[in-house]
């Protein structure tokens, strides 16, 4: 674990000491925060994650604090990276409401094929008639364990429904929240939380950092030749090489305009230079159209810069990128200085 997690109730757990009713109080205030969190952000509930997200939780119970989505999971990202120097990956998000959901409509389905064996079993049974007064008893069972098959399943199949309701609903506020719409990169206010909690990190860590701030070259030519609609289709298909060529664990976000940010953790500034060429190079490539058939290109300039012993605050961190962009911008634009 490379983030030193507080959660002094496990501590009395291990040590087998007599919790106490404010520890168990907040026992539950963890579970329901942490319950709550799993089904928002559709994560798996396997023994392991659930184990890792309580650690989490009670370490964020136990200080008293309310951090962001966002924050939480890179939180999740600093505790519990297998190295800090190599890759470091979110869990696999899976869609935990389709996993209840597909277990409640096989439990329905299960249900089902029970009464229609209670049915035909009844059936048989009613033919014996010399045996029929005998055999009421059993009859009026079965009939009553049909009839609670059936509530169970009403029951069950609305509840299916209502976390169908609720999935659609959490995804709908998570996005509106956190990501810009144009272009489905994150907002500025969700990197901006991000890039704060980041900086601290790699300064009490010495873990590396890079950022990288870009900008489209002459973007208000694009709209004023083509049209605002034009440019909002550029801006899509930026977004989308920014999403497809980052790595997992990178923060990209539209941070106004024609200008994006890209949050590099674990990056030293020689590689966070490396990415950006590499950017530069696929956007220069890159051919578009317009709705009058012309055929244009864009260019875009990059400004990176790393964490180090001058820059004391994310704000600093932001103003060397910034400060690089506008020399790659007067030195003739469509080039990365960092």
């Amino acid at each position: 674990m490379n983030y030193k997690l507080k959660c002094s109730i496990l501590e009395k757990i291990e040590e087998g000491e007599e919790l106490t009713e404010g520890d168990e109080r907040r026992i539950k205030e963890i579970l329901r925060k942490e319950l709550e969190f799993i089904i928002r952000k559709n994560i798996l509930p396997t023994p392991r994650n659930f184990e890792r997200w309580f650690y989490i939780f009670c370490h964020i119970v136990e200080l008293n604090i309310e951090p962001s989505d966002d924050e939480i999971l890179d939180l999740y990202i600093k505790s519990f990276s297998e190295d800090s120097n190599s890759s470091t990956k979110l869990i696999t998000l899976h869609n935990i409401f389709s996993e209840v959901i597909g277990s409640l409509n096989i439990t329905v389905s299960n249900i089902k094929d029970f009464d229609k064996s209670i049915e035909e079993e009844g059936k048989k049974l009613e033919g014996y008639q010399d045996i029929k007064t005998d055999l009421k008893g059993i009859l009026d069972t079965l009939n009553g364990l049909r009839e609670q098959n059936k509530s169970l399943v009403d029951k069950l199949e609305k509840q299916t429904q209502e976390l169908k309701a609720l999935r659609r609903l959490l995804g709908e506020k998570e996005k509106e929240s956190s990501y810009d719409l144009l272009t489905g990169l994150r907002n500025r206010r969700s990197f901006e939380r991000s890039l704060k909690e980041l900086f601290r990190y790699s300064k009490e860590n010495k873990f590396p950092l890079s950022l990288i701030i870009m900008d489209i070259d002459n973007f208000k030519d694009v709209n004023d030749t083509y049209g605002h609609l034009e440019g909002d289709k550029v801006l899509i298909k930026v977004g989308s090489i920014l999403r497809n060529y980052l790595r997992a664990r990178d923060i990209v976000a539209r941070w106004g305009g024609e200008e994006f940010a890209i949050l590099l953790p674990g990056t030293t500034r020689e590689e966070a230079i490396r990415v950006a060429e590499k950017l530069r190079t696929i956007l220069e490539n890159q051919s578009f159209t317009s709705d009058d058939g012309k055929t244009y290109g864009i260019t875009a300039s990059f400004g990176v810069a790393e964490v180090d012993s001058s820059i004391d605050s994310p704000e600093e961190l932001f103003k060397a990128a910034d400060r690089n962009l506008y020399k790659a911008k007067k030195l003739g634009k469509n080039r990365v200085v960092g």
